[in-house]
This record gives structure tokens, C-alpha cells and sequence, in this order.
């Protein structure tokens, strides 16, 4: 699977820019070059997990990346047994699919960082903590099978 450097930057939660230095600094592999145009070839990306650090923020619907509570791929999402690493998921109501990295990826990063804003979110955070389903609060797949510890970063 070929991917444009705007995929490998939702991919990876970064920047374009975080992309091309990262291809000049040699921690991603460079891009094909076809009819002029710059690809990634995915396999070539997931080569170098586990990520080292995953920063994370969630929706006021408990969602995180684009793991989505209602997604009819949810659950593959979520599966450790699946080994998919990265998959195209669709957000309820959306008209088009997500690529995404999968919550075992997600969850197996060194180190995890959660980060949100307001107190919406706050709020959102505490009843994802409070339920068990991670169908219901995907950051819980996250969060309940992170290889390290998590980071909570909030303002309120």
C-alpha cells in the first residue's frame, strides 16, 4: 500500500513537515517517486514500531485517533489477536474512511502521553475511566493495555 505524505502524517500523528525532517534525519524511510509524486510504502513505515512515543488527545466521545465508540470496524480496531497494524476505519455519520493506526499499535508505544483541553473533555475522560467498555470508550483499549505507563495531561 502506497501512501501521499499527508497519510503518513495522520498516520503517525504529525505534522508534513515532522514527516520530511523525519525522512532527512533517516527515522522514516524515503518516499517512491512516481509520475512525480512522492509515496510511502506502508510496510517500509510499520517496519520501525513500536513507536517510541504516542501522544494522544480524545473526542467528548471517548474516541482517540480515529477509533471511533459506533464505528462499524471498531472492534477489529481494537483486537490484539487481529495484528493488523494500521486500518481504514469510518466515524459514524462520516462519508468517507479514516486511516488509522490500530489500538494494540497505539497501546504498545514506549510512552503514552493523553492529552486534553477544557472541561468537556475532562468530563469525557472521567466517564471513559469509569466504564470497562472499550466499545463504548475506545481510549480505554488504550489506556488498559498500554505497555508503560500513561501520561495525563489536563487543564481542568
Amino acid at each position: 500500500m502506497l501512501l501521499s505524505d499527508l497519510e503518513v502524517a495522520d498516520l503517525l500523528s504529525c505534522s508534513r513537515a515532522t514527516v520530511w525532517r523525519r525522512v532527512a534525519d533517516n527515522t522514516l524511510p524515503a518516499p517512491l517517486k512516481i509520475g512525480g509524486m512522492s509515496r510511502f510504502v506502508l510496510s517500509e513505515i510499520l517496519e520501525r514500531l513500536p513507536l517510541d512515543v504516542c501522544v494522544l488527545g480524545m473526542g467528548d466521545d471517548m474516541h482517540t485517533a480515529s477509533l471511533f465508540p459506533g464505528s462499524p470496524e471498531l472492534a477489529r480496531a481494537l483486537a490484539p489477536e487481529d495484528g493488523t497494524p494500521v486500518m481504514a476505519v469510518t466515524a459514524p455519520g462520516a462519508p468517507e474512511p479514516r486511516v488509522t493506526l490500530t489500538a494494540p499499535v497505539l497501546a504498545g508505544a514506549v510512552h503514552v502521553y493523553l492529552l486534553i483541553k477544557g472541561a468537556a473533555k475532562r468530563a469525557a475522560l472521567e466517564r471513559a475511566l469509569a466504564t470497562g467498555d472499550p466499545n463504548i470508550a475506545p481510549i480505554r483499549a488504550v489506556l488498559d493495555a498500554a505497555a508503560g505507563p500513561v501520561v495525563f495531561y489536563a487543564d481542568e
